[in-house]
């Protein structure tokens, strides 16, 4: 799931994703290869109903991190639950 999250993050964004980087290439062929079409449809349509429904926050959590960089747990459980 986390190898698609980001690629989902940016079509949420701006509507279109750039090439994953090779880390997460690597992952996705991974994913690829052990499922069949219809699991990684799956897998495709919960992380993109995850992060729909949690858009707020991950757009929260996206400021929050452009303004100081890192987090510690606790800053990142209290913006998460609001």
């Amino acid at each position: 799931m986390i190898g698609y999250a980001g690629e989902q993050a940016q079509i949420l964004k701006f509507g279109q994703a750039e090439p994953a980087p090779d880390e997460n290439r690597d992952y996705m062929v991974f994913l690829l290869i052990l499922c069949t079409d219809i699991e990684r449809d799956q897998v495709m349509l919960d992380v993109k109903t995850i992060l729909e429904d949690n858009w707020a926050r991950v757009q929260a959590i996206a400021e929050a991190l452009l303004e100081r960089t890192t987090l510690s747990g606790q800053e990142f459980e209290e913006i998460f639950a609001k």
